[in-house]
């Protein structure tokens, strides 16, 4: 018999005893749907196996038919306790509404109530339908309209939406195991199969919330969870694809008015939805506080998004679900436990980073651990929503939170990515380093078309950061706040800077007419023969570190040249050696630093210098055999996780992070996890001079050593061998700087066995 929504509408009012008494008799778990193989007809969870006695149209009023739709409970997976989470649900949403209580409007809110379910039951028969269509799958029996009626017909109308919506969330599930989540046939049945709660009226958004919750539920131990909530995030595009109940998407030009009505004290949005509001809230209630099954994060999501929803106590209850989620402690008591923080699953993780986008919970929680964390997992765009929304919600934390997103970008080398942001967010904090974003994504863009030839390129990019300069220097006289390059001693001086470096990426490449001519265009000279060049050299060795002064010739010892790169196993062994000999007795310590190319994750090059001596050693070539895998771990993985000796670095929590993530040959990576001799002195530099704590490395050099550094190699493509002097000599300088610096150093309190709370307080006063 198919399923008849008239019949169905006849059937539902028919009386039975309440779920609880059914509840009784379900003593053993029905396996997960999902469990069984696609398509047999013993273990559908929309079928009855043949030789299960089938109910009669006429339901008896008695125990033995209670029993009967137990069994059918079992059969089709309905758990109690689901059922009972989605009726709470439900009961949120009518829950005291503009001041009247369900009481005072029962009748509406039970025909809205029938009406729903009647909607979803269209959904099991259409979902049937469907599957039935299809010539190649046979022998398929879903529920007939006495079924699903006797399994519905209990006297609390949340009840049968409840179980209805449950009904029809394995049936959606069904369907897009049948055809596919994917676009195409199964899509155009998904979409057909749910469009009759497309509509505005209350009676579709309640048949919408209820389904969508019914579709987030999952038990966590399941072993096929995977497969469970692809199917089901699936289900929920068909139902909810753009937000239907919202109107189009804002945006990001309309923040900034957003975030003024916030701060006028219109928390409220006029596309608020009570509805939805309060189905999400208990939703996430369930999601923080039910320890039976969990709620798929991503889901409610999405649900947020349809209904924007906004309220305190929602964001109360989002900052707890996402700090569970992401195991974020909530005090600092916490925050000073010692025990380490479990590993989070990056898809969970994901989940949570667009409930909190989402919704905003800015005035539960902080939004910069979030932004950490995003960086961390090299989830960017989350971490850019994060910024969008903490924008939205008129956050007290804007500014910091866009410059720390920021200054991860400029930690890692990823210019064109700070550019991006410093635009993006230009009046919320990205102004103070979009000259410098600006300036080096064009150092790094030059270099790279100066190799593909494509010259004109260089002019435009010479014209942006012309024009982003301007930008900054018409809105205020005072340049002082403004960040740029470190060889830069303010926004003016960058214009010249970054069109000498092309000239000089010109030169180097021999390509001496267009640097002639951007010369002439830009009223510059230009050197291309020998005794110009050579004087242009000099200038530049008078004003910057040559490697002389670091390495300075002295009797009866000869010249030390420029290290060259070290690309096998033999020569990493002998050069490490002849560099721990170098090494003071009484305070050994390194200087490292590693450069990266864009094309990589893993580091290109890892620079190691004593006062002495300097080795270079190629990262890629050598952990591409075993031999060279066996050379880092006894050279490089040990003297990082040495007892004795100092590892010194600057801002070097990336250089640790390419480090791990260099490609290896092995199994197990030849990189000590145990990275205790390494030691930063930014925020030793930052505690002994104060005013140094937001300069780089070549500025810190000029205050300590007496000239700063060279940093025009800055930019080049270091994965490219060889590489020139000129790069060897700036690799090897910067890992040099560090020790000297370090020498100077009056504050030398951060060592390796310092605790965790004290790094804590030296990070904090320092960076």
């Amino acid at each position: 018999m198919r399923f008849s929504s008239t019949a169905a509408f006849l059937l539902l009012n028919r009386k039975s005893r309440e779920l609880h008494e059914i509840n009784k008799l379900l003593q053993k778990k029905s396996p997960h749907p999902l469990h069984q193989p696609a398509f047999e007809a013993s273990s559908r969870p929309y079928e009855f196996q043949k030789d299960r006695h089938r109910l009669s149209t006429k339901m008896l009023h008695n125990s033995s038919v209670d029993v009967r739709q137990s069994e059918q409970l079992q059969g089709l997976n309905l758990k109690p306790e689901h059922i009972n989470s989605l009726r709470q649900v439900i009961s949120a949403c009518f829950s005291e509404t503009n001041g009247h209580h369900e009481s005072t409007n029962g009748s509406s809110h039970s025909a809205m109530l029938d009406n729903s379910t009647l909607s979803l039951g269209e959904i099991v028969s259409r979902a049937q339908n469907h599957i039935i269509s299809n010539d190649k799958i046979r022998d398929v029996r879903f529920v007939s309209a006495e079924e699903f009626a006797s399994i519905i017909s209990q006297e609390c109308p949340k009840m049968k939406l409840a179980t209805a919506s449950l009904l029809a969330a394995n049936s959606l599930r069904l369907l897009m195991k049948a055809f596919g989540p994917s676009k195409g046939i199964g899509r155009k049945a998904l979409i057909s199969t749910v469009e009759m709660i497309g509509g505005q009226t209350e009676s579709n958004k309640l048949s919408t919330i209820a389904i969508v919750a019914a579709l987030s539920i999952y038990e966590s131990g399941d072993a096929f969870i995977d497969d469970h909530r692809s199917l089901s995030r699936a289900s929920v595009s068909g139902i909810l694809p753009n937000g239907r109940f919202i109107n189009p998407k804002v945006s990001r030009d309309s923040l900034k008015n957003r975030a003024e009505k916030v701060e006028e004290g219109g928390n409220k949005s006029v596309e608020e939805n009570d509805l939805g509001q309060r189905a999400i809230c208990a939703l996430l209630e369930i999601a923080a506080y039910s320890n039976q099954h969990q709620i798929d994060v991503h889901i409610v999501t999405s649900l947020v998004r349809s209904f924007r929803s906004r309220s305190e106590a929602l964001e109360d209850v989002c900052a707890t679900v996402v700090r569970q989620a992401l195991h974020i402690p909530k005090s600092d008591d916490d925050r000073t436990n010692q025990t380490p923080r479990p590993k989070i699953d990056k898809k969970v993780a994901t989940a949570a980073f667009g409930l909190a986008a989402e919704i905003g919970p800015w005035k539960a929680m902080s939004c910069i651990p979030l932004i950490n964390m995003c960086v961390d997992m090299e989830l960017w765009q989350a971490a850019e929503r994060m910024c969008s929304s903490a924008i939205q919600r008129g956050s007290s934390e804007v500014e910091d939170a866009v410059i720390v997103l920021m200054d991860h970008a400029f930690d890692q080398h990823m210019y064109r990515r700070a550019d991006h942001l410093a635009t993006e967010f230009y009046d919320y904090g990205g102004e103070s380093r979009f000259a410098e974003a600006r300036f080096l994504h064009a150092c790094e863009t030059i270099s790279k078309v100066v190799l593909k030839r494509q010259f004109p390129i260089i002019e435009r990019q010479v014209e942006r950061v012309d024009k982003a300069i301007d930008r900054v220097q018409t809105k205020t006289e005072s340049l002082d706040y403004y960040s740029i390059h470190e060889e830069c001693e303010d926004l003016r001086e960058a214009k010249v800077k970054l069109r000498e470096f092309a000239l000089t990426r010109l030169r180097e490449a021999n390509v001496h007419e267009t640097a002639h001519r951007l010369a002439l265009l830009w009223d510059m000279e230009y050197w291309y023969d020998y005794d110009d060049a050579e004087k242009y050299v000099q200038a530049r060795r008078e004003k910057y570190i040559q490697w002389d002064d670091a390495f300075p010739v002295k009797s009866g010892m000869g010249v030390i040249d420029v290290p060259e790169v070290l690309s096998t196993h033999n020569e990493l062994l002998c050069s490490f050696k002849d560099l721990e000999s170098t090494m003071n007795s009484k305070t050994p310590v390194i200087g490292f630093d590693v450069e990266w190319g864009d094309d990589s994750k893993g580091a290109a090059l890892l620079q190691l210098s004593t006062a002495k001596m300097s080795i270079l050693i190629d990262i890629p070539a050598l952990g591409k055999y075993e031999d060279g895998c066996k050379a880092l771990e006894l050279t490089v993985g040990r003297i990082f996780g040495s007892p004795t000796v100092k590892l010194l670095g600057f801002s070097c929590k990336e250089d640790l992070s390419r480090l791990r993530g260099s490609p290896s040959i092995r199994k197990t990576h030849w990189f000590s996890h145990n990275t205790n001799a390494v030691v930063d002195i930014k925020p030793l530099i930052s505690i002994d001079n104060p005013k140094l704590r937001s300069l780089g490395l070549s500025r810190s050099s000029e205050h300590y050593i007496g000239k700063p550094l060279d940093k025009s190699e800055q930019c080049s493509m270091w994965g490219q061998r060889p590489l020139s002097e000129s790069q060897r000599t700036y690799a090897a300088l910067d890992a040099w700087a560090c020790v000297a610096i370090y020498d100077k150093l009056s504050f030398r309190g951060f060592t390796s066995s310092s605790s965790t709370s004290t790094k804590r307080k030296i990070y904090e006063s320092g960076l």
